[in-house]
């Protein structure tokens, strides 16, 4: 039983972690860090409502707004940028209170539904970005830490697609991924 522990131990590490860089390398374009973490947050208020204590509840009604009223001046041209701490707060925040949201289960009468997988389906895009990412640096033979315009995000600017199109198209596919 010991060995399922440490296993759970290491898989959380892994995921608060990647999480992290995930958010962390999403913020590369205006308003795109912050749109996906206020969706994000709404989801995890929404979603497992039933069995949450009502402080986590509030953490995530708190962390949504706070991205709201970030992003009304983060959209492109934006007037002021997240940095480095912003999204690994942001990420860290993701991280956890997606863990949190997983381990409750939505029971009532008629439903009774396991959320084990709930943070992966809501976190795709970051989690897809982040190991294409990684694969198409060591396929290159870089190191996956070397920046490079391989994200998402730089792929569809490249494509031919302008700053606000790519946040909307991105968001967008979150949203559809959360509902």
């Amino acid at each position: 039983i010991s060995l399922n522990i440490i296993f759970s131990y290491i898989i959380t590490v892994f995921w608060i972690v990647g999480i992290i860089n995930a958010i962390n390398w999403l913020d590369g374009l205006d308003g795109l860090a912050s749109g996906f973490s206020f969706i994000i947050f709404i989801a995890l208020i929404i979603i497992p409502q039933n069995n949450f204590s009502i402080s986590y509840t509030n953490i995530n009604i708190s962390l949504a707004g706070a991205c709201l009223g970030f992003l009304f001046f983060n959209l492109y041209p934006s007037k002021i940028i997240m940095g480095d701490c912003g999204s690994n707060f942001l990420g860290y925040s993701i991280s956890t209170l997606s863990l949190i949201s997983s381990s409750s289960k939505i029971s009532d009468n008629l439903i009774s539904a396991n959320l084990n997988f709930f943070p992966i389906l809501i976190l795709l895009i970051p989690i897809l970005d982040m190991l294409s990412v990684i694969l198409l640096r060591l396929k290159k033979k870089k190191s996956p830490f070397f920046p490079d315009r391989s994200h998402f995000h730089h792929r569809l600017l490249d494509f031919g697609l302008n700053v606000p199109t790519t946040v909307f198209l991105l968001l967008g596919i979150t949203e559809i991924l959360t509902i």
